[in-house]
């Protein structure tokens, strides 16, 4: 018994002794040297791989940097691509704005029609060109205010000539119509057809091509100055550096000694502030003449107008510049198109002579040719743009 106690604690002091250096009794004895080599090689290994990832980390940074850079720039690209649609597409809805409203207030001047004595006739030129009642279809602007046409309206069977031929009133000037916008205004405003225009109109520039939106203005202003009220007021802009004036009474001071009967003369811009262009859509016609005519034969009559405004749907510093070009050559070709131009009202159907392809560019239509009925564009003096043939930039009498 005393010999199996001694053995017993032998065992454990043996056991006790293995467990004090680190050692298992039963799978072995590790020394403390080889598991600290073994932690020794591992934290150098964790150290190498976790370095290893430092330097791998720092090069894909720089990648990933310049993607965000690109990335950043395409962004910035695309919000700039959207906001300038968005810009332009306001533009586009304050310019319909703008023309519908000035829209309203050409119609209301109509329904007025002042210059019914002038614009309204019944009579046309009879057979010999002379005006005497042979034809009972009237062949001016009729109620809508007037302007610079296009082209020759001497040229017979041309637009400019069955919209506004050889006026009674003007029989005694030379030539027998009028030429230009101050001949007209002395005219229509004063009831004179004096050459002498300096008591009637001041410094309004002759053959500018803005005549046609000069005439509107002006008219509107001295007939029915209550309609301008339906135009926004900061689009309503002088057109030229020079003020403008004209005189509706035909008396008054001496030039340049404006007084409280002087009218401004003002253009209606859109919303790129580039002003707008006014013109007559015409409906031509051949038929007989009325009864009455001794020599009864065909003729061309405008049967109906309908009044429209264009924006050019460019911007006003590319409008300026092309208007330098143009002062020099009338047929620099502008910054428009069609892709850009607003209209207030759609080209009617059907178009006039659509198988004359001159037609477009000239306006002029043949004779005795019933099949050529239609609508017109009865251009403003300076709009028509034909070089080059018929294409996207040309602006003619038929699209």
């Amino acid at each position: 018994m005393m010999r199996m106690r001694r053995d017993y604690r032998e065992d454990q002091r043996i056991k006790g002794s293995k467990d004090s250096r680190g050692c298992d009794g039963w799978h072995g004895c590790v020394s403390r040297v080889q598991v600290a080599g073994i932690h020794g090689r591992h934290g150098r290994a964790t150290h190498q791989r976790n370095a290893d990832r430092v330097l791998g980390r720092r090069g894909f940074t720089l990648i990933e940097l310049l993607v965000v850079i690109v990335v950043i720039g395409l962004l910035i690209a695309a919000i700039a691509l959207v906001g300038g649609k968005v810009f332009h597409s306001q533009k586009i809805k304050l310019t319909e704005t703008i023309m519908k409203n000035t829209a309203m207030a050409i119609e209301q001047f109509a329904e007025e029609n002042p210059l019914r004595a002038v614009y309204g006739l019944k009579e046309g030129p009879g057979p010999d060109g002379s005006w005497g009642g042979f034809d009972d279809a009237c062949t001016t602007f009729g109620p809508y205010p007037p302007y610079q046409l296009a082209g020759n309206a001497i040229v017979l069977n041309s637009v400019p000539e069955v919209l506004e031929p050889n006026h009674p009133l003007f029989h005694n000037l030379s030539p027998p119509f009028p030429s230009t916008l101050p001949l007209r205004l002395a005219r229509d405003l004063s009831g004179k057809s004096s050459q002498n225009l300096q008591d009637w109109v001041w410094a309004i520039p002759v053959d500018d091509r803005d005549n046609d939106i000069r005439a509107l203005y002006t008219y509107l202003s001295v007939y029915s100055p209550g309609v301008l009220s339906q135009v926004p007021p900061d689009r309503i802009k002088p057109l030229a550096d020079t003020p403008e004036y004209v005189n509706p009474t035909g008396a008054g001071p001496a030039p340049g000694e404006f007084g409280s009967t002087w009218v401004d003369v003002f253009g209606i811009h859109d919303a790129w502030d580039v002003p707008l262009d006014y013109f007559l859509y015409v409906k031509l016609e051949w038929g007989r003449r009325a009864d009455s005519d001794p020599n009864p034969g065909g003729v061309w009559r405008v049967v109906d107008r309908r009044p429209v405004l264009r924006s050019r749907g460019v911007t006003r510093e590319a409008h300026e510049v092309w208007l330098e070009e143009w002062q020099g050559n009338l047929n620099a070709p502008p910054p428009d198109s069609a892709k850009t131009w607003l209209f207030s009202e759609a080209f009617p159907s059907p178009p006039a002579n659509p198988r004359n392809v001159n037609f477009w560019r000239t306006g002029i239509i043949d004779t005795h040719a019933t099949r050529q009925n239609g609508w017109a564009r009865a251009l403003g003096e300076g709009d028509l743009y034909t070089v080059g043939g018929k294409d996207d930039q040309s602006f003619g009498y038929v699209p």
